[in-house]
């Protein structure tokens, strides 16, 4: 049996290649990023390591982990330097100071943009990671460094002038050197400069403060006793811990969004395999078809039922291991090329050897096999289930009607079960751990599933509807194509299965996306009462400094000037970010439906709350909440206000002068500026952009502009998701080819004898051509409908009177249109196989 199975498989290469592809494809993108992003965790491993290489222990102010990762803690007391450095245990003992900066390159131009941030710190001689590559250390108050690799990206050179911007007017220093981190001259993409100690204390604001201080112990001193002499001096809510901690620390906080990023990923990968698991379904299905009368054989010549399926097994075992293993290899590939594009748009990243893991591996191996193993399951079956007398027929086996009734009837159980789950999400009330969303993606994956399966069931009176234009307009070759296509409605359906599973994610991300871009649009229209938005170019940058809107309020063509800021807090264990502004002007500049309480009285201690958010965490006004900041701990703060939707004012606001207490971070986030309505418009936006001409980096847009560039953020995103959705949709185009072959195959004898009755090559060509539009289209309707369905249950889910449902017919359409040239792409190779058929072999074919 197992010579029969090799035979088998090395008989139909073209078959085994195209299954092989499908399987690759899947595990390809699981295998890529897991390389991807271990890869980026031994690189910031190895990096952290080496940024507290020289160091026993750390000093900071004790802050949450998790929100250490998003804002800076309370700073410490320079005195501190001096009373640990007194210690017999310690050697050394030196503070740093670091911040974010936005670095402006020798033509007055903002570096950085949207890539990773520039990071300012304090040099120092002693106790530093930081070692000098090309020239010198800064020495007086306009020397500067940057790292060497930021210093080829951006094409600085020793001797060039440079601007960096903090918090107060823009300064500018000359390059002197050019440094590096232990033995890696990259920071992660991060563009990194120093400058001397004093001038990072100015630029920060951090005079007579410190935010770390590193420690080298003295002697043979272990790092325990070295924490312990140090905790013995520090005050309290200080950390002290070892640079091995310290390091873990900071690497933990970088792991999380690394495992977003691999979930993310993830979840294309194995919509990629699901997608492909049709197409390997698809392929055993028909080769046990076209192998009836060999099984029957088998089976007449004592092979059991049991051997049979071992055959069919081993077949999808053997095809499914080849497949992943160059599945793996494709996901190193991949690795490479995701990090390229990472590397490219969001900064360099230092290059190192792909990291591939035993689990990476077997995890890949295992998905590609189980899903593999699973498709062929029926087909397997099926086969054992052809009894011996068929080896005396000439014909090929079909499904009973039994078996479809039962497969009917599984794909309306499961499907309404998947409209259940989705149903629950929207009108039940879920428990407070669940969201409503969730319940919208479980029943979603049901009907996916159940809707494969069932669409067996109107396959043909929908197949036969579709392919009524086509016997139209082209007669008999219509017709034959039409019959051909519903001839085997359930091979219909789980070929265009693959593909309406691909349509309808890039109709639902589509709809999703104009929906967003809809709600953006109105949100902005109404709810924006301001002339200009002052921003940072991209999210890259520290933000913006406070002298600007000091600068625009001061000019008489400006009316009103309202600052934002935003920063994370605890909330019952969850990071929720708050936003900050002069709450006595904010309504001034953004539309709010004030509930209860009044927004513009909101004191120190206070804080105001969407009613959504006050529903969720059961507070009403004058009620208390206790919250977490980074800086000054745990905070009780009194609920002064209830306003109606959050929209582009988040749950949570504190006034500024309340956000200065508990943040560390200076910079404005927004500024919302209106004109003096006495003064010319364009005047006033003049005056506006002349304050900016000395703050490059910070950029004014008014309400069109604003919404073009949120809106432009939101289809890049929509582009990422499409270029991953891609592979799926490269599966299912195969799986139409792989379908197509198989089925030219099959009918090799009927298309002989059609070429022998007279019908010419061309004619055969068309047939087995718009057989494939039929069940590409078939498949794009049905995935243009779910994903409408869907969609629509997900804008329902969010359960906000603010989301605006919009349905883009014209990409809809383009959709279905594009599923037709794929079709007829997908029909080029079978029809010129069909057509080519020797007409007396074919007749002769068995």
């Amino acid at each position: 049996m197992l010579r029969a199975t090799l035979k088998g498989l090395l008989g139909h290469k073209l078959r085994l290649a195209l299954t092989v592809l499908a399987i690759m494809l899947g595990t390809g993108l699981i295998a890529g990023s897991y390389v991807f992003t271990d890869t980026l965790d031994r690189v910031f491993s190895d990096l952290f390591s080496e940024s507290f290489a020289g160091i026993d222990a750390q000093v900071t102010s004790d802050v949450n982990d998790e929100l250490a990762s998003f804002t800076f803690p309370e700073r410490l007391p320079e005195s501190l330097v001096d009373d640990i450095t007194t210690l017999e245990e310690v050697e050394v003992a030196v503070g740093t100071v670091a911040g974010l900066v936005t670095l402006i390159d020798p033509n007055g131009e903002a570096l950085g943009g949207f890539g990773p941030p520039t990071i300012g710190t304090s040099w120092s001689d002693a106790a530093s990671p930081l070692t000098v590559r090309e020239g010198a250390a800064p020495t007086n108050d306009r020397d500067l460094v940057i790292d060497s690799s930021s210093a080829r990206r951006l094409e600085i050179e020793i001797g060039d002038e440079v601007g960096v911007i903090a918090l107060g007017t823009p300064e500018r220093f000359r390059v002197v050197g050019t440094i590096g981190l232990g033995g890696s001259s990259n920071f992660g993409g991060a563009t990194f400069v120093a400058i001397t100690y004093e001038t990072a204390q100015r630029l920060f604001d951090a005079e007579g403060n410190v935010d770390t201080i590193s420690v080298v112990g003295a002697g043979d001193i272990s790092p325990e006793a070295l924490v312990a002499a140090v905790e013995a001096i520090a005050p309290e809510n200080t950390s002290v811990v070892d640079a091995a901690t310290a390091a873990e620390q900071q690497l933990s906080g970088f792991k999380e969004a690394l495992d977003f990023v691999n979930t993310f990923l993830l979840a294309f990968g194995y919509v990629s395999l699901f997608v492909g698991g049709f197409l390997i379904f698809n392929t055993f299905q028909v080769i046990v078809v076209q192998r009836t009368q060999e099984l029957a054989l088998m089976r007449a010549i004592g092979a059991t039922k049991r051997q049979v399926r071992r055959m069919v097994l081993a077949e999808s075992v053997i095809v499914s291991v080849i497949g992943s293993i160059f599945g793996v290899v494709f996901g190193v590939v991949l690795a490479i090329g995701i990090r390229a594009a990472f590397s490219r748009f969001g900064g360099e990243i230092p290059a190192t050897t792909p990291q591939i893991q035993t689990r990476t591996v077997l995890i890949s191996m295992a998905s590609g096999i189980l899903v593999t193993l699973f498709s062929a399951l029926v087909p397997a079956y099926r086969a054992s289930a052809v009894p011996p007398i068929a080896a005396l027929r000439q014909v090929m086996a079909r499904p009973s009607e039994r078996l479809f009734r039962i497969v009917s009837t599984v794909g309306t159980i499961v499907s309404t079960l998947g409209a259940g789950v989705i149903a629950a999400g929207l009108f039940l009330d879920p428990p407070d751990q669940i969201p409503r969303a969730a319940f919208v993606g479980v029943g979603a994956a049901l009907l996916f599933i159940g809707l494969a399966v069932l669409s067996a069931a109107f396959a043909r009176p929908l197949g036969r509807t579709l392919g009524a234009p086509i016997r139209v307009a082209f007669g008999a070759v219509g017709r034959l194509a039409t019959e051909n296509a519903v001839r085997n409605p359930g091979r219909t359906a789980v070929t265009s299965a693959a593909l309406m599973i691909g349509v309808a994610l890039m109709v639902f991300v589509t709809i999703l996306a104009s929906s967003l871009e809809a709600t953006t649009n109105q949100l902005i229209e109404d709810t924006f009462k301001t002339d200009l938005v002052v921003q940072p170019i991209g999210f890259g940058g520290a933000g913006l400094s406070p002298l600007i809107a000091d600068e625009i309020e001061a000019l008489p063509e400006i009316e009103l000037v309202t600052r934002t800021r935003q920063g994370p807090m605890l909330v019952e264990g969850d990071v929720e970010f708050i936003s900050a502004a002069e709450l006595s002007k904010l309504t001034e500049a953004i539309d709010i439906e004030v509930i209860e309480g009044d927004l513009s009285t909101v004191g120190i201690d206070e804080i105001a709350i969407s009613e959504d958010a006050a529903g969720d965490l059961d507070v009403r006004i004058a009620d208390s909440l206790d919250v977490e900041f980074a800086r000054t701990g745990e905070q009780r703060l009194i609920v002064a206000a209830i306003y109606e939707e959050a929209g582009p004012a988040g749950d949570f606001y504190l006034d500024l002068e309340s956000y200065k207490q508990n943040f560390v971070e200076d910079f404005d986030q927004s500024l919302f500026v209106r004109f003096d309505r006495s003064f010319d418009t364009s005047a006033a936006r003049e005056a506006v952009e002349t304050v900016l001409d000395d703050f490059p980096g910070a950029t004014s847009l008014d309400q069109s502009e604003f919404a073009d560039q949120a809106i432009t953020g939101i289809r890049g995103f929509v582009g990422l998701v499409y270029a991953l959705l891609a592979l799926a949709l490269v599966i299912a185009f195969v799986g139409i080819v792989n379908t197509l072959l198989l089925s030219v195959i099959e009918r090799t004898r009927e298309i002989g004898l059609l070429r022998a009755v007279g019908a010419t090559r061309r004619q055969i060509r068309r047939m087995v051509t718009w057989e494939s539009v039929i069940i590409a289209v078939y498949g794009a309707l049905l995935g243009s409908a779910v994903g409408i369905v869907l969609a629509r249950a997900l804008v329902e889910a969010l359960d906000t009177d603010q989301i605006v449902f919009r349905l883009p017919i014209v990409q809809v359409v383009i959709a279905v249109a594009l599923a037709m040239v794929a079709g007829v792409v997908a029909a080029i190779y079978p029809a010129q196989r069909a057509s080519r058929l020797n007409v007396l072999e074919a007749i002769a074919y068995e």
